[in-house]
């Protein structure tokens, strides 16, 4: 797992890569991090000078790069395509290993152990920008989620944002999406520690 310190001392050890970025002159479009992990839109041409310069500040730190596939990238738990319009569009990525299960409600974990992966799962439903149509397939899947992980007599409550619109006689639907999209983009990358 590693120290409580380590995502504190990565952020201060690669914000100096940042600041080198910005002195040479090659601060992509968007660069977006957490911890070693960055989203970036670079011009393709930047991609290899850009590269190059992160891997040689430090001989034991080297970065990949994982370019954009079918106009698509998968960003921590995002997926990430690029529309037509060069338009951003934000859905849900689940590794193709995923399962959908989690602690079953018949296991002998507290209550808020069994709910928190829902209530993660609700959460980010609400925070990411999708579209209705992606809205919707992630609100599916975590109704589906939720009837392969729990016991039909004792069902887990869901615990929304005040405004998040829920009906009242079935706490496990959600009803309305947030719209909002990202602009601007030239190549999606994410460049990560190797």
């Amino acid at each position: 797992m590693g120290s409580k310190l380590s995502p504190l001392l990565a952020d201060v050890f690669l914000s100096d890569f940042e600041v080198d970025l910005t002195k040479e002159k090659l601060s992509p479009r968007i660069w977006r991090r957490y911890v070693d992990d960055v989203f970036a839109i670079i011009k393709e041409r930047y991609l290899p000078q850009t590269l190059d310069l992160l891997n040689s500040k430090h001989e034991t730190i080297k970065f990949t790069v994982e370019k954009e596939q079918n106009s698509t990238l998968p960003f921590l738990d995002l997926l990430i395509t690029r529309k037509e319009d060069n338009t951003l569009k934000f859905g849900i990525y689940r590794k193709p290993t995923s399962t959908d299960r989690y602690i079953i409600s018949e296991s002998n974990h507290f209550g808020a152990q069994k709910q928190a992966a829902f209530h993660s799962m609700a959460h980010r439903l609400f925070n990411i920008p999708m579209e209705e149509m992606e809205f919707e397939a992630e609100k599916m899947k975590i109704h589906e989620a939720a009837k392969l992980n729990v016991n039909p007599f004792r069902p887990i409550t869901y615990q929304f944002p005040p405004g998040s619109n829920l009906d009242a006689e079935n706490p496990h639907q959600l009803l309305q999406a947030p719209t909002a999209l990202m602009h601007q983009t030239t190549t999606l990358c994410r460049i990560e520690r190797g």
